[in-house]
């Protein structure tokens, strides 16, 4: 019995098939579970058996990894809508300006953000 060569991804030319192939491969190792692989091991020997389980595992692997981010980012999105409705629902209505008559308007109060101080506005000056 000889030992086994270590492992190397690159080499394993079940990771090398395209995608419906492997897609054929991998139904088929999952529907017939333990007899696939009692099969396998006859008629391809320990190696290649191994080779197509680890092929299958690393499948099964970024399969899930992808699954999860897919998850991920719809509990993401779908947290930051319901953040983004309660914010626009908690916002005041915007206050409208009130005309005196159809050529000014009256004296506002407006409260300057970045400073958060008071300023009068007068703009009864700049009639035309």
């Amino acid at each position: 019995m000889t030992p086994s060569k270590p492992y190397d991804r690159k080499e394993n030319p079940y990771l090398k098939l395209n995608f419906f192939k492997f897609l054929l491969l991998s139904t088929a190792m999952i529907l017939f579970f333990p007899w696939s692989i009692l099969l396998c091991l006859i008629v391809l020997g320990f190696e290649k058996t191994k080779l197509i389980l680890l092929a299958l595992v690393e499948d099964i692997a970024k399969t899930l990894l992808a699954a999860l981010i897919a998850v991920i980012v719809f509990i993401l999105i779908i947290i930051g809508s319901i953040k983004f409705l309660f914010m626009s629902w908690s916002q005041p209505e915007p206050e409208e300006v009130k005309k005196v008559n159809s050529h000014s308007y009256e004296i506002m109060i407006k409260k300057n953000e970045t400073y958060q101080s008071r300023k009068l506005i007068d703009i009864t000056n700049y009639r035309s």
